[in-house]
């Protein structure tokens, strides 16, 4: 702390500071005739301790600045203090010392009597703070600038007057916008200013809005010339690629060999036969029927064409074959052909299994709907029982007037 000369304000010293037996929060937890005796007897301890040289001062600062922070009332009428002195007369109380020599050695030997004095703490209403050594945060109501103290509200609604070497700010993080030339404000009155330096604003000529639309309708004009320049570029380009193209399969065609195929009988031929992976060229059917030899019919029983269909069974039942890769075998019925498709098979054997059944099925199902004759009876509705339906022999109808 730098001396600031005689008059300097100090306020209270730091709560908990303690010399030469005197602490702060005792003292000032002293009644006025308390602390004018304590007064006394220390500058008594201090002149008979050090003589002149005034070394031991800290007690008797301490309660010196506590009779100043107490008695010190200076726009208070006199007869509005209730019998309470003035911080002049406090010190012609204590006797043998002035206020104004109080004030002179507390400049020349305050340094080393506070040494965690700062300068009193600026403050204004609704300020956020909080008492050193705690975390209850309050809000500045009133701040009292002739004794030093401000009435601080806190968040259960109390209001509690605090002195202000025990409180320090409570550091609130803002973003703070950085204004340049040229930036756009909207202002209470509702009109837009313009920012033109030196801390002053002009009324924008143009509003925001109008100047975004402006900016706007040039870039997509300036976005639309640069589409047609590089539309027209890729045409050209294009153009240029597709020359480029036939150029080089003209000079393919040139380049390249000419392939020729001969038959067997040495003549040159287009001609050919697939067989399998291999194509036979040939001539003339003379040629194909003198160099190809054919596939016997014992080779050719396992080969199956697309179309092919199965001899039907007694009950109309088959096979056939058709172009599909995962099913291509298909089971019909011959007497019924609106059934369509009855089953679809991967493989043949599957399909030959899928006749067995459908066969043996229709077998026995033959088997139990044999006919038999019945009687007539159950051609009226009042005859209901089981002989409607018992077989009866049929009696030999003559057909013929002569036998």
């Amino acid at each position: 702390m730098s001396k600031t000369g005689t008059n300097a304000t100090i306020p209270p010293c730091v709560a908990g500071a303690t010399h030469d037996e005197i602490n702060t929060l005792t003292v000032r937890n002293l009644t006025d005739d308390q602390l004018i005796a304590q007064t006394k007897e220390q500058l008594q301890k201090t002149k008979t301790s050090h003589g002149d040289f005034r070394r031991d001062m800290a007690g008797l600062l301490i309660c010196g600045q506590e009779i100043v922070d107490r008695f010190k009332d200076q726009y208070t009428a006199e007869e509005k203090r209730l019998g309470k002195p003035t911080v002049r007369e406090a010190f012609a109380l204590v006797g043998q010392i002035t206020y104004d020599l109080f004030r002179c050695w507390k400049s020349r030997y305050g340094y080393n009597v506070f040494p965690d004095h700062v300068k009193p703490l600026k403050l204004t209403d609704g300020e956020e703070v909080k008492v050193k050594g705690t975390d209850k945060v309050g809000v500045v109501d009133h701040v009292h600038v002739t004794n030093s103290k401000a009435d601080v509200k806190y968040p259960d609604g109390k209001v509690v007057t605090e002195f202000l070497a025990d409180l320090v700010k409570v550091k609130v993080k803002r973003t703070v916008r950085k204004v340049k030339v040229g930036d756009r404000f909207m202002f209470e009155d509702g009109k837009e200013y313009e920012y033109v330096g030196g801390g002053k604003f002009d009324l924008a000529k143009t509003l925001l809005k109008q100047k975004k639309q402006r900016a706007e309708a040039k870039r997509q004009v300036a976005k639309a010339d640069l589409d047609a320049t590089t539309t027209e570029e890729e045409k050209m380009a294009n153009a240029e690629a597709a020359r480029n193209a036939i150029d080089q399969i003209a000079v393919e065609k040139k380049t390249k060999k000419k392939v020729v195929h001969h038959c067997a009988c040495g003549a040159e031929t287009k001609r050919y036969l697939n067989c399998g992976r291999k194509r036979i060229y040939v001539c003339s059917d003379a040629c194909m029927e003198k160099y190809v030899t054919p596939t016997p019919a014992s080779h050719r029983l396992g080969c199956t064409n697309i179309g092919d269909k199965s001899v039907p069974t007694q009950h109309g039942f088959y096979w056939e074959f058709r172009k599909n890769p995962t099913v291509p075998y298909t089971v019909r019925d011959v007497n019924h052909p609106d059934l369509g498709i009855l089953c679809e098979c991967t493989s043949k054997t599957a399909a030959n299994a899928m006749l067995h059944t459908y066969e043996t099925d229709a077998a026995a199902a033959d088997a139990q709907a044999a006919a038999y004759p019945i009687s007539t009876r159950i051609n009226h509705a009042a005859n209901d029982d089981e002989a409607c339906s018992a077989p009866v022999e049929v009696a030999q109808i003559q057909n013929r007037l002569f036998l």
